[in-house]
């Protein structure tokens, strides 16, 4: 349920929209922060409920070892849904100010003029992602062999429920 893929379209249409007016410009870093970070920890949340709905309505309780086939593919068909839609909106959203005055028309692009200038800024932002995503990623990808060994009970409605807690 979660689409990585969306980072960059709404990183760069956040960024290039802030240069829209200088009130959008003075509040810059939150508009990048709420299009990018808040999505993506609103998605782990949104994508843990989703699935203990999809759960709930085959019925099943997450005691038993055999869980329905369906349930995988009406999450991943569920999550595929948001990112189609942004993408068939986002192929006909007109580029931003900002991105049509300052776009290469040439086709060469001046990359080490680009990191002289600005391998500070570039650093910096790296850095910051790097720190995210090193606490981010891995507990959501071993959230569940975590919380499987805290959880006496361990059934998968548990852990997603108690997994989904423990990422908002």
């Amino acid at each position: 349920m979660h689409n990585i893929g969306e980072y960059p379209v709404s990183g760069t249409g956040s960024t290039e929209a802030s240069d829209e007016s200088a009130y959008v410009r003075r509040h810059r870093g939150m508009n990048v922060a709420i299009a990018c970070d808040f999505a993506v920890d609103l998605g782990f949340v949104v994508a843990g409920v989703v699935a203990l709905i999809v759960l709930a309505a085959y019925g099943e309780t997450g005691t038993d070892a055999t869980y329905s086939s369906g349930v995988w593919r009406v999450c991943f068909g569920l999550g595929m849904v948001l990112p189609l839609t942004l993408f068939f909106f986002r192929i006909r959203m007109i580029n931003s100010t900002q991105y049509r005055k300052h776009a290469i028309q040439g086709g060469k692009f001046p990359y080490w003029l680009t990191i002289k200038r600005y391998w500070k800024p570039m650093l910096g932002t790296s850095m910051a992602w790097f720190m995210y995503d090193f606490v981010t990623y891995p507990f959501g990808i071993f959230s569940s062999s975590i919380i499987g060994q805290l959880n006496p009970n361990n059934t998968l409605v548990q852990n997603i429920g108690y997994g989904t807690v423990g990422m908002s």
